[in-house]
């Protein structure tokens, strides 16, 4: 990703912090099962969340599951006004190697790119609750649009 400032609308910024509160809320509650991914959608000024599960796929990454989940936006009429993709993983930090993320790729119409953006956390155990690392969240890329 280039080194220049992403500037989101303050409408996308809200939604981001509400699917990050909760996805951080399901992982708190879920004793160790994980985080189901799920979209976030405002659509006209009303909102609404879809979660996508696969019981049935033996695909331990979840990649199925997500990539299910991005052509499901795609697939939404009329096109939502901001949507985000929540979903829990892994990413590469330069100096603490590979951390437990919960990633969120968000995008708003009319605009030319996505973002995937991250906050790292540690995950609950028998003696600890769930951490969230720092709440600065990290955009990770660009992508192309999602719808």
């Amino acid at each position: 990703m280039s080194d220049d400032q992403v500037v989101l609308s303050e409408s996308l910024q809200e939604l981001i912090r509400l699917a990050f509160e909760h996805a951080f809320d399901e992982l708190d509650e879920s004793e160790g099962e994980g985080l189901i991914p799920f979209v976030v959608v405002d659509q006209k000024g009303e909102r609404f969340m879809q979660r996508f599960l696969d019981e049935e796929s033996e695909d331990e990454s979840g990649e199925l599951v997500i990539e299910t989940s991005r052509a499901a936006i795609k697939d939404i009429t009329p096109a939502p006004e901001r949507v985000v993709l929540v979903f829990d993983g892994v990413v590469e930090i330069d100096d603490d190697g590979e951390r437990d993320a919960v990633i969120v790729e968000a995008f708003e119409a009319g605009e030319k790119a996505a973002y995937r953006m991250f906050l790292t956390y540690q995950p609950a155990t028998e003696d600890e609750e769930l951490e969230v690392d720092d709440t600065d969240i990290e955009i990770l890329e660009e992508m192309d649009p999602m719808f």
